[in-house]
Parts: structure tokens; sequence; C-alpha cells
């Protein structure tokens, strides 16, 4: 009976959070490609109050990590080219909400990994963007808010994953940052395509990342560091040589 009963909840959940990711995905399309302030609003509205009812009401809440994937969502359907990539965008966006949602009502110990692909989908996300425009039409205001957006997911990213967050946490974020956006904005100059100047980045930013986590708990070794360097290096080439086919 308890088991029919934690079924029927579970399924009673999914339903929910689908439902709400649907209609922010929608919603995300409408702003976007409407273009009107009415719907940005509406847009903003909904967001919130997805916040505030799947919150965890703890310290360790992804805000900065939640106000970055808005800001990204909302900007790559409002800079799509054409209908159609609009409408992947927003579908995509309502699958990461659809994680992220999924990480914060259900208490297992695979809502860190599903947080992890959802952090690792903003870096991505900004890297796609910088690469899908020219690097010289790029508006002046998005590199600024491009760093903002990754020290403050990458701020919840570490403060989830290690449970708090001290100056050295802090020191991390920022120079990740710093070299987050400098390796995106040489991503976008490079001759091929924007999914493969993401790749590159997602690349440098999951390598990084593994890197600072093992010193963080004091089980790096040089062997690490070095293995991380081949396989970013390996995985690199391989996008260079596969661009070029």
């Amino acid at each position: 009976m308890e088991i029919k009963k934690l079924k029927s909840a579970l399924k009673s959940q999914t339903i929910l959070l689908s439902a709400n990711a649907f209609i922010f995905g929608a919603l995300a399309f409408v702003a976007g490609t409407s273009r009107l302030f009415f719907w940005i609003l509406i847009y903003l509205a909904d967001a919130a109050y997805i916040r505030l009812k799947f919150s965890k009401n703890e310290e360790s809440n992804p805000n900065l990590m939640f106000a970055s994937f808005l800001f990204l969502a909302i900007s790559l359907v409002w800079f799509s080219q054409n209908t159609n990539v609009a409408f992947v965008v927003s579908a995509i966006s309502a699958i990461l909400m659809f994680i992220f949602l999924g990480s914060q009502i259900f208490y297992f110990s695979k809502s860190k990994i599903a947080l992890n692909i959802f952090y690792q989908s903003i870096i991505f996300g900004i890297a796609v963007y910088f690469a899908s425009v020219s690097p010289f039409n790029v508006w002046w205001g998005a590199v600024p808010l491009a760093f903002y957006a990754i020290y403050g997911a990458t701020r919840d990213y570490l403060r989830i994953e290690t449970g708090g967050f001290d100056r050295r946490k802090k020191t991390y974020s920022l120079v990740f940052s710093l070299l987050a956006v400098e390796c995106i904005w040489l991503a976008s100059l490079l001759p091929f395509g924007f999914l493969n100047s993401g790749a590159i980045v997602l690349i440098f930013s999951v390598m990084s990342n593994d890197i600072f986590l093992r010193h963080l708990s004091g089980k790096i070794k040089k062997t690490d560091v070095i293995k991380n360097s081949i396989v970013m290096a390996l995985l690199t080439i391989l996008i260079f040589i596969a661009s070029s086919i």
C-alpha cells in the first residue's frame, strides 16, 4: 500500500514538473519571438512562481544559477535567427527546467548530477550564443553579463557540491569565470560551427571544475591533472579534426 502511495505521489510530481517546464518553455518562446514587454513580464512572473513553489528553502539554493539560466534562455530565443531555431531553444530550455526542478523536488543522490548538467548547460549555452554571433557584432554589455552569469552559476554549483562557499572558492569562481569568458571569446573566433565552439568551452569547464573539486577534497594527484590535460587536448583535437572533414 505504501509503495502504491509513493508511486502515485512521484507520478503526480512528475506531471506537475512537466507541466511547469512546458509552460516555461512556451513563455520563453512567446516572449523571445514577440519581444513584447508584456510577455517578458509574464515570463519572469512564471519563473518567480516556479522558483518560490519548488524552492527547498535552504541556504544552498542555486538562485544565481537559476537567474543565469533565465537570462540565457530568453537571450538565446531573442537572438535566434528564425522561428525554428527559437522553437528548438525553447524546447531545450523546457527540458533543462525539468531537470532543474527534478533536482529540487526529489531528494535523492542523483540531484547533484542533475544540477551539474544544468550548470554545464549554462556554460555551453553562453558559448553557443557568442559563437553564433560575429564576435565583432556582440553587444558590448554581453561580456560582463556573461562573466556575472558564469560567476553566479559557478558559485552556486560549488556551494551545492561542497556544502559551503569560502574565500578560496570565491577566488576560484572569479578566476574560472574570467578564463571561461576568454575561452568563450577565443572559441567564437575559431573557423567552425557554434556547436563545436560550445563543445570546446564545455570540455574546459568540466575538466577545470573536476580538478578543483578534487583539490578541495584533498584527493588531487599530479596524475589527475596530467590525465585531465591530456583528455582535454585529445577531445579538442578531435573537434578540430571533425570540423575540418
